[in-house]
């Protein structure tokens, strides 16, 4: 078996195995900080677009409602023209 002497397991094998595991979990802390660095990032961008979104659907509402309004005055300017003759 290797690393073994009659069968036991030397103090220097261990350690060897010892360090590898923790440099193995070193490196698992390390991508799990970076990963919830890009995970942050990617919800802050999608924070921003759905303010960016509400605000242009809060725009889209004041044109529509702008848009009717338009609508109604051109609608009494026609019946006024018309009433009074000028346009037919």
């Amino acid at each position: 078996m290797p690393g073994t002497e009659n069968g036991r397991v030397t103090m220097g094998n261990l350690s060897t195995k010892l360090d590898t595991v923790i440099k193995k979990l070193d490196q698992i802390e390390e991508r799990a900080y970076e990963d919830h660095d890009r995970i942050m990032y990617l919800e802050g961008g999608q924070s921003e677009h759905a303010r960016q979104i509400e605000t242009m659907q809060g725009d889209i509402s004041k044109v529509e409602g702008a848009v009717k309004i338009e609508g109604g005055i051109q609608a009494l300017l026609i019946a006024a023209l018309t009433a009074l003759g000028i346009m037919k």
